[in-house]
């Protein structure tokens, strides 16, 4: 179902894919830290990357149609408020997941984890082999 207003359309089911996506990536994580219990897990779970990447696939086909969509309607648009929302709808997230790992180690996958200056700098991948 798609629900249009007066300069938003919005796509219901994607949505709700999105939501699934996220709920397989969960179960994958929830695989990891159970340590394959219960016996049935790792034949459902060890496909847990699908999600991740369905989960960007929809989110970049659902960001950009606000763009196009302005495009259509041949508004301008404006990169720094699409931009500046962006930050404000994933760093609070992003800071978020942050505190948790350095805070409550429980919910680290490994034992240790790179310098926290490494993810408020968004370089934590870089140098791993």
């Amino acid at each position: 179902m798609i629900s249009e207003n007066k300069s938003d359309k919005i796509f219901y089911g994607l949505d709700h894919l999105r939501a699934l996506a996220i709920f397989i990536v969960f179960f994958f994580h929830y695989f990891i830290l159970s340590g394959g219990e219960p016996n049935w897990l790792p034949d459902y779970a060890g496909f847990g990357w699908t999600g991740v990447d369905l989960f960007f696939v929809l989110s970049g086909f659902l960001i950009s149609s606000q763009l196009f969509l302005k495009i259509k309607q041949e508004k301008k648009i404006s990169y720094k408020d699409f931009f500046l929302k962006r930050i404000f709808r994933i760093i609070p997230a992003y800071l978020t997941v942050v505190v948790i790992y350095f805070v409550f180690p429980v919910f680290r996958e490994k034992e240790s984890l790179p310098s926290i200056w490494k993810f408020l700098t968004f370089t934590q991948n870089f140098g791993l082999t």
